[in-house]
């Protein structure tokens, strides 16, 4: 795995705890965006879903906590939102025994961009700090 990496993780497995109730496991993609000094990755769900809260034209929308692939597809083969709440820290090792795959990897440029509107957004916190150098 590296940064820019999408992952294709079958049956994620969602535990939300602010939730009423426990979602059910789903496939996701994760965009991965990058590793700390102990080898642990930062990634964050992909969702085609729209809702009210979540903004349409493609790009940065930091106060929303999302970056938008609508025009601009890259390789993602339908719209979606990169959603920086609720981050995901990993081991690959985690990643490889849930049978999680790299299906593409975005640009340096989407990449960065991803980071750079992370960087922006009231999600983000100093501990987080430290994967997106």
């Amino acid at each position: 795995m590296k940064r820019g990496d999408v992952i294709f993780w079958p049956l994620f497995p969602f535990d939300d705890a602010k939730a009423e109730y426990k979602l059910a496991p789903s496939d996701k993609l994760l965009v991965v965006i990058g590793c700390d000094s102990d080898d642990y990755w930062l990634m964050f769900r992909t969702t085609s879903v729209e809702r009210a809260d979540r903004p349409d034209p493609d790009g940065c929308h930091s106060v929303n906590s999302v970056y938008r692939f609508k025009d601009k597809l890259s390789k993602f083969d339908k719209p979606c939102w990169v959603q920086y709440e609720m981050p995901i820290i990993k081991e690959e090792r985690e990643v490889k025994n849930a049978k999680g795959h790299v299906v593409f990897s975005l640009s340096e440029e989407e990449t960065r961009a991803i980071i750079n509107c992370y960087k922006k957004s009231p999600d983000l916190t100093n501990w987080l700090w430290e994967y997106c150098v």
